[in-house]
């Protein structure tokens, strides 16, 4: 949790980036992850 405050969209790519890109998430897999999550708890 503490590399939230690290985290940035790139804009030439359109990913989060995390640990000054370090890490970086891509659109569609954060999209799916947070879809899957919503999915989850509306169950």
């Amino acid at each position: 949790m503490d590399a939230l405050h690290t985290a940035h969209i790139d804009p030439k790519w359109g990913c989060l980036e995390l640990l000054n890109g370090q890490v970086d998430i891509d659109p569609k897999a954060l999209y799916r992850y947070v879809c899957d999550d919503e999915a989850k708890q509306a169950e």
